[in-house]
């Protein structure tokens, strides 16, 4: 609110006696966002601490202002960016003015040292192509963001729209982060620093335009109209104080397609008859017009828009693959509104599916197309509508079938090569290429894609005293690493690298690595094997040749390990209760403690004879003594050569909610330097109890910039915390005993950029771990003693050797 009325703004008014100008929330909230996103740069602080400078120190000492030409620097403001932006667009208008003011009171002995040294330094850093990239950046920016800063000043402004301001201008700022608007930037800078960089006393130019703009560079001041003026002629002149020339420099102006066709009439009228018939039906004619020069009036084209309006394609088309996942993008439909979308909901669109007006299966089970009705409504309630087409491709997703499970073929060991054997068929749910099939056995195979059949013939004559299989048993009995347990050897009837062959397991198979193959074909065992995790192994060998696309055979190997006694008894899980039965592997198993630990008044162990044993607590016991008790069990089996092992079993006492948990204090030092959200410590109430379930929850008023987590009693602290001390109270509640109220102390310290750069040290040759700072006393007024100790090894330095290193330290 402006208060202009009875607020501040009319009571400041008629304190002053002069009108107060109204600044708007919304305007200042963004005057606060931009100088906060500006003061996070380093670069940005830079360049306005040199404008600061340029603007105390030059440009308003009446001794130093009297040999300045430019334009006057504006006082910059921390609250509001307006002075900022009036700063650099002086700092680029006047930039040759101010590069010859520096140089004039550097080079002239009328000023002093320290002011001439400044003007010095000031001197090399504007003239940094930095200073200027940096300069244009922030103006550009700025200037983005002005025409919302003038409009959010309107008392008439609401939050909508200053939203929607905002946006805007964030549009256009992003769009200024492009690597080409970046590098034009740059290297226009670069140039200008180049061309006068070192300049002696008759380098010095000046550029004029007689009777246009004076500058070195030519800009345009507004827009060029190619149908108002086609060409310029400007007269240039470049001079050095003594010495000039002069040129004429012609500026053609481009034509481009920037003026819309233009209709005769505004407005035009007709009328038809509804329900005619003979459609379609005169209405009336329009005509328009190009305004751009030279544009070929013939190349018009007209289109109908609005309700009513009949589209110019009544349907769109899209395609998905089958088996998609639900979310997949389809395909994308727009529709568009002629209201001003600025104005109001009417040109806000939402869409939907409001039908299907057809589904055809092509005969393929899930493959179908789509027909359906979107309906784009805007926010008035005024709709239109399309059909969409969706065509579902199809995916290699279905393996093919033999019709027959299995097939019995009989042949006589005299037949001759490519006598046929068997035929086949099988079906392929997919459709085109997808269900054309190829036949393939380890021998000879002959396909007919199209028919999708394949006939088995012999490739060499066979003999019934020596069958060959293509499946191979192994047993295994204490194989160690790297023995090699079979080798495979395959063939292919091609030529070249066609008939290259490469081995390898095949991943689902081997997946614990088990096993390698070599390109010899030879299988090795690669890992140790054990029956008790694995009694059956079923590998998986592949042989895939080297032709285009590569082609492959496999061969399954079966391996079954023999068992020997090389396992002791274990137990199944790890108990962690006070009483618990021990499950058998390969029982009997018996179960006894050591016999020094018989004799203890805690647990009894009692073997119950058929692979199980119970454990039975002797006495109470209290968690706040011990928590756990550690006992070792000895399990022994029933082998030929009985094996024994030692096991521990962890007994945990648990704990009951038997103590009252009291208030506690807690005080939390913090150095504060822009850190993000941080996690300080845990509210604290001192309970024996460590198994109690406690909610904290904030008594009375605890400050914004922090937060409780009323679960685990953590307390966080917001990046944005000012420096102070806080203060607040929590209670704590476990259900059972009455509830605490703990009392929080926070000390909130401003860490500054300045503290952290004139920082002093001491270098030691410790870890960090060994450096302990534990007293902070004041002796006297101004003076105090700070008292550290470093560890050094198992002891501690000597404080002689300590001021040593101090004194050292000094004198580097």
């Amino acid at each position: 609110m402006s208060g202009r009325h009875g607020g501040v703004q009319r009571l400041l008014q008629d304190e002053l006696g002069r009108e107060i100008p109204y600044v708007h929330r919304f305007n200042h909230q963004l005057h606060l966002v931009v100088v906060h996103a500006m003061s996070g740069e380093r670069a940005i602080g830079d360049l306005f601490n040199i404008c600061n400078v340029l603007y105390v120190k030059f440009t308003r000492k009446p001794t130093v202002a009297a040999h300045y030409q430019g334009n006057t620097l504006k006082r910059l403001l921390e609250q509001r960016w307006t002075g900022n932006l009036a700063t650099v667009q002086i700092i680029l208008k006047s930039f040759q003015d101010i590069v010859e003011l520096l140089r004039h009171v550097e080079n002239s002995a009328s000023f002093p040292a320290d002011l001439r040294m400044e003007a010095a330094g000031l001197l090399s850093r504007i003239l940094k192509p930095s200073f200027k990239f940096h300069t244009q950046i922030i103006c550009k920016i700025l200037s983005l963001l002005e025409p919302a800063n003038r409009m959010m000043q309107s008392e008439e402004t609401n939050l909508q729209t200053a939203v929607q301001l905002v946006n805007t201008a964030k549009e256009c700022v992003e769009a200024l982060r492009t690597e080409k608007v970046f590098t034009e930037m740059w290297s226009e800078c670069a140039q200008e620093r180049e061309d006068d960089i070192h300049p002696g006393a008759n380098a010095k130019l000046r550029y004029q335009i007689m009777t246009w703009n004076p500058r070195g560079t030519i800009f345009i001041t507004q827009t060029l109209d190619f149908e108002q003026t086609k060409r310029y002629r400007l007269h240039v002149v470049a001079s050095d104080g003594k010495w000039e020339d002069s040129d004429t420099v012609e500026v053609a102006v481009v034509n481009k397609n920037d003026e819309p066709p233009v209709f005769t009439v505004n407005e035009y009228y007709g009328s038809v008859t509804e329900e005619l018939d003979g459609s379609p039906v005169f209405v009336l004619q329009v005509t328009a017009s190009d305004p751009d020069k030279d544009a070929n009036q013939e190349a018009l084209h007209y289109s109908l828009h609005g309700q009513g309006a009949s589209p110019t394609s009544s349907s769109c088309h899209g395609d998905v693959a089958e088996s998609s996942p639900a979310g997949t993008s389809v395909m994308e439909m727009t529709a568009t509104d002629l209201d001003d979308s600025a104005v109001g909901h009417n040109a806000v669109l939402s869409y939907r599916i409001v039908g299907c007006l057809d589904a055809t299966t092509d005969g393929a089970f899930d493959r179908d197309s789509y027909l359906l009705v979107v309906e784009a409504r805007d926010g008035g309630g005024m709709m239109g509508t399309r059909t969409a087409t969706i065509q579902v491709k199809d995916i290699n997703d279905h393996a093919p079938l033999f019709k027959e499970h299995s097939c019995l073929a009989r042949v006589s060991e005299k037949a001759d090569i490519n006598a046929e054997v068997l035929d086949l068929s099988a079906v392929d749910r997919d459709t085109g290429e997808n269900a054309q099939l190829t036949f393939n056995v380890k021998f000879y195979m002959v396909s007919h894609r199209q028919e999708q059949r394949g006939s088995l013939r012999l490739k060499k004559r066979l003999d019934y005293e020596r069958p060959s299989e293509q499946r191979f048993n192994l047993t295994l009995k204490d194989i160690a690493m790297g023995t090699s347990i079979a080798r495979l050897l395959a063939s292919d009837s091609d030529s070249g690298q066609n008939r290259d062959l490469t081995y390898s397991l095949l991943d689902e198979s081997n997946p614990d690595g088990m096993f390698t193959v070599d390109q010899t074909g030879v299988l090795t065992v690669a890992r140790p094997l054990d029956r008790e995790t694995s009694p059956q192994h079923h590998l998986i060998v592949v042989a895939t040749d080297h032709g285009i696309p590569p082609l492959m055979g496999s061969a399954t190997v079966q391996l079954s390990l023999l068992h020997v006694n090389d396992n002791g008894p274990e137990f199944e899980e790890v108990y962690t209760r006070s009483q618990n039965v021990f499950g058998p592997q390969n029982p009997p198993f018996h179960f006894s403690v050591p016999g020094d630990y018989r004799h203890t008044n805690d647990f009894y162990l009692q073997d119950n004879l058929n692979g199980t044993a119970s454990l039975t607590a002797l006495r109470t016991f209290d968690r706040e003594r011990q928590k756990e008790f550690l006992i070792p069990v000895v399990m022994s089996d029933s082998g030929v050569l009985p094996k024994t092992v030692t096991s521990t079993l962890a007994v945990t006492i648990s704990d009951q909610n038997d103590h009252a948990h009291l208030p506690g204090e807690k005080n939390i030092v913090i150095n504060s330097h822009r850190e993000p959200t941080m996690v300080l410590e845990k509210v604290y109430s001192p309970d024996p109890d460590d198994w109690d379930n406690k909610t904290y929850l904030v008594k009375g008023h605890m400050p914004s910039y922090f937060m409780l987590n009323k679960c685990t009693g953590f307390m966080m602290v917001k990046d944005n915390a000012p420096p102070g001390i806080y203060q607040f109270q929590v209670r704590v509640i476990d259900g059972v005993w009455p509830d605490a109220v703990s009392k929080v102390t926070v000390h909130v310290r401003d860490l500054q950029d300045e503290a952290i750069h004139n920082a002093g040290s001491l270098r030691t040759r410790v870890s960090p771990d060994d450096v302990s700072v534990f007293s902070l006393a004041d002796v006297r007024e101004r003076t105090l003693d700070v008292r550290f100790a470093v560890r050094a090894g198992q002891s501690y330095l000597q404080p002689e050797k300590l001021h040593g290193y101090l004194a050292a330290h000094k004198r580097k």
